[in-house]
């Protein structure tokens, strides 16, 4: 009960017992404060309660698809692309000086449905130009096309089972695969672009991650020394 009513209503509780006795107004009034207090403690655990409730409620709401609704107004897609520009300014080993400006274009499309099913495709193009001479094969300037930069479909069965089902439940299997960017142990193991699948198993705060895949071939390798 607000501090306001609850004030308010001990002043005319207090009046009124004097009106009807001056001698048992201060008795009264004490008695049926001892009887409000439980009442207003009960107001405010019921009123705890329904917020719970409610909050279930629209937690549950926000989660389950309406299946009534076209898919397509139930997808989430999202587009677009980012531009980059490099300079670089590398010595070989004879301390000869190669100068490289790299312009980068990317253009990125993800699609979600229910955020159940999510999928992402990144494509990457540049254009590396060299001053005169400064290549490091036979060639100069070089155009390279289009790759595959990102492609991964990922699946969460918890949110499928609230989304489809409208169960909660403790535990969880995440998938991720396709090609996609791994850090495994914070990266102090593996930090690099493979093509394979990350799998998440939890449950209750307790998480397992499961990795197969192997790494790009289309990745450089900066060590020129390796096959």
């Amino acid at each position: 009960m607000p501090l306001a009513v609850r004030s308010t209503l001990r002043r005319r509780i207090a009046t009124l017992a004097g009106i009807m006795n001056p001698r048992l107004a201060l008795p009264t009034a004490v008695l049926l404060m001892g009887l409000i207090r439980p009442l207003a403690a009960q107001v405010s655990v019921d009123l705890e309660r329904f917020q719970r409730q409610l909050e279930q409620i629209q937690r549950q709401t926000r989660l389950v698809a309406d299946l009534d609704i076209a898919a397509d107004r139930r997808a989430l897609i999202d587009y677009g692309g980012f531009a980059s520009f490099n300079f670089l300014a590398i010595d070989d080993v004879e301390q000869s000086t190669h100068v490289l400006r790299q312009s980068d274009l990317n253009g990125y499309i993800r699609f979600s449905m229910d955020s159940v099913h999510e999928m992402f495709v990144r494509v990457r193009s540049s254009y590396r130009d060299f001053n005169e001479g400064d290549a490091f094969t036979g060639g100069g300037d070089d155009w390279v096309e289009p790759t595959l930069d990102r492609a991964h479909y990922r699946f969460d069965l918890q949110r499928y089972a609230a989304a489809y089902e409208g169960q909660t439940i403790a535990g969880n299997v995440v998938f991720q695969g396709g090609r996609q960017l791994v850090h495994w142990a914070s990266g102090l193991a593996l930090s690099r672009e493979i093509d394979g699948a990350v799998v998440r198993l939890s449950h209750r705060g307790v998480a397992l991650d499961l990795l197969a895949g192997v790494t790009r071939r289309s990745t450089t390798d900066i060590d020129r020394t390796r096959p």
